[in-house]
């Protein structure tokens, strides 16, 4: 393994000057568990990117075919299960009571939803669930046509995005 370090840069000699903090032409590398050699590298490794969002698969995820989704939240008022007996028939309300429908181009947009779901960051290890919601989270249970069962939890909003635990 290798740590990879900050980019060693050069001042531009162009009349025109060059780019604020100079031109990068080499970076500092160490092998894991060698602190006392540390060497310079001509390459600026330019694909090899800090930010660990980059290399996240970010729609590792997909559920496809589902037969029931169930919500549960925090208010019991909000709460909703729908379900189809395959892949292609139509959703019901489970539990409906007499005169209740519901639109089922609005559940098949949800359907649709968890087969291009993605997520933007992994939490922190040390993230508190008392921060994130996670504590007492919504959750959402799909279960598949082809058997799998999945249970989302879902936290509070943090910025434009929800904090989320997935078990399959």
């Amino acid at each position: 393994a290798l740590l990879i370090g900050k980019k060693f840069t050069r001042e531009s000699n162009s009349p025109m000057g060059g780019p604020p903090g100079g031109i990068p032409i080499g970076r500092y590398v160490k092998a894991e568990g060698d602190s006392a050699h540390v060497v310079l590298v001509n390459d600026i490794l330019s694909e090899v990117d800090p930010q660990v969002t980059r290399w996240l698969n970010h729609d590792f995820i997909k559920i496809e075919n589902p037969k029931s989704i169930t919500l549960v939240g925090t208010k019991p008022e909000a709460n909703w299960n729908v379900v189809r007996n395959s892949a292609t028939d139509p959703w019901k309300l489970a539990d409906a009571k007499t005169g209740e429908e519901g639109d089922n181009s609005k559940i098949s947009n949800v359907a649709n939803y968890l087969t291009t779901f993605s997520f933007t960051d992994v939490l922190a290890p040390n993230a508190q669930p008392a921060e994130t919601g996670l504590d007492h989270p919504a959750t959402v249970t799909v279960e598949t046509v082809d058997g799998f069962s999945y249970v989302l939890r879902i936290g509070k909003v943090m910025g434009e995005n929800y904090p989320l635990m997935i078990s399959v």
